[in-house]
């Protein structure tokens, strides 16, 4: 079983590496790509985390532990697919075509929601049988989207380079 520290830590990593890719980014800026579109969408997502997560876990529930488990399963799991939307969105409204990492990223949160949601019927129907899973899957897929997001990073700025003639 990961550890509390551990797992803030495997966060914070996440979230300085996102953080630095955004930067890379706007630093090595060829225009609106599809890679920046993910990476900006997956900074705020992050950023939601960090600021609200605190304030479920530790104020929420102590006032209604119910109440407090519905807001942050279901409030991750909307986020998510509010992600997904949103990425769908701006690749469609500044007419960017999607990247294969792009996409799977949109699959990766997809699937970060759809497990939220199988993770509190497992908990409200008192099997609890996921928590361990839950634990190594949604850090397992944090670093998964870093990582692909870095790919894309790389490739695009690779691509626009050759066609630059650099």
């Amino acid at each position: 079983m990961l550890s509390v520290e551990l797992l803030r830590y495997l966060q914070f990593a996440v979230e300085m590496c996102v953080l630095a890719v955004v930067v890379l980014h706007i630093k090595n800026w060829t225009g609106l790509s599809s890679a920046f579109i993910s990476s900006i969408v997956f900074l705020v997502v992050q950023g939601i985390s960090l600021i609200s997560t605190p304030f479920i876990v530790e104020e929420l529930s102590e006032i209604d532990k119910l109440l407090a488990r519905y807001v942050f399963y279901f409030g991750f799991a909307f986020v998510n697919l509010i992600a997904v939307w949103g990425i769908f969105q701006i690749h469609l409204n500044s007419g960017n075509l999607f990247s294969k990492y792009s996409s799977a990223v949109v699959r990766l949160l997809q699937s970060l929601a759809l497990i939220q949601v199988i993770r509190l019927v497992d908990r409200q129907i008192g099997l609890d049988c996921l928590g361990m899973a839950y634990q190594y899957i949604i850090p397992a897929c944090n670093v998964a989207i870093v990582t692909l997001l870095l790919l894309d990073l790389l490739t695009h700025t690779k691509n626009h380079k050759i066609r630059k003639g650099f």
